[in-house]
């Protein structure tokens, strides 16, 4: 499935969700590799009951936890976020979550 251009997988293990997200351009920022997931994911995660995300960034893979909205608010607090303009006339700015990855 795609979710705001990201490829997803969605895998099951006995009665949990996970989602397997391939990360194509983590980025370097005060001395960690980082990736960006937008707000769109994590909305999507919650209301299909997903558990964890797998994120494949090269040849490594990291399991993570949807973060709860409490925690993405924590995020904007910290300037953890970008605000990205859509492409679209009209709709709203995207915005992306940064989470260190290794």
């Amino acid at each position: 499935m795609k979710i705001w251009d990201l490829n997803v997988e969605e895998i099951y293990v006995d009665d949990r969700i996970f989602w397997k997200i391939p990360i194509d351009n983590p980025f370097f920022e005060n001395g960690k590799y980082k990736v960006g997931l937008n707000a769109k994911l994590f909305q999507e995660a919650r209301k299909k009951g997903v558990d964890k995300f797998i994120l494949k960034v090269g040849d490594r893979e990291i399991t993570m936890n949807v973060a709860p909205p409490r925690a993405l608010k924590d995020k904007e607090k910290m300037g953890e976020y970008e605000d990205r303009k859509s492409m679209f006339q009209g709709a709203p700015d995207m915005r992306m979550y940064h989470f260190s990855v290794i």
